[in-house]
């Protein structure tokens, strides 16, 4: 597994899905964009955690996947609170999906940049 497989790929499927959910009014269409979308989300994550021993030393790995539990967790805190605020505002989850949409649109670049760089940590 490569920064491109585990970041660009499962991010702009993600991203499509949640576009599909916005487009799709069927009940079986939702149900394949929220399979995709969870699947997509379940890859992004285990594919990160594999790919940390070779970015982070083995001396500091346990502070790079500490780091990186923190950093999910107040992810998942801050993106329930912005979905409810964005729910209340506009009274439609459509724009909550759209803000992910556009969230994941501007990380493919971020996640390009990662997977073509050949920074690989082998010792401190």
């Amino acid at each position: 597994m490569n920064g491109y497989t585990a970041g660009v790929i499962p991010i702009a499927v993600f991203g499509l899905s949640l576009l599909g959910c916005i487009v799709q009014s069927n009940f079986y269409g939702l149900a394949v964009s929220t399979l995709l979308a969870g699947a997509s989300n379940a890859i992004l994550t285990s594919g990160l955690a594999g790919l940390l021993p070779a970015m982070v030393c083995r001396k500091h790995f346990e502070q790079g996947i500490a780091i990186s539990n923190v950093v999910d967790g107040i992810a998942f805190q801050l993106s329930g609170l912005i979905s409810g605020f964005l729910y209340d505002m506009f009274r439609s989850p459509l724009y909550v999906f759209g803000v992910d949409v556009v969230i994941c649109i501007l990380t493919i670049p971020w996640a390009l940049a990662w997977a073509y760089s050949n920074k690989t940590v082998k010792q401190c």
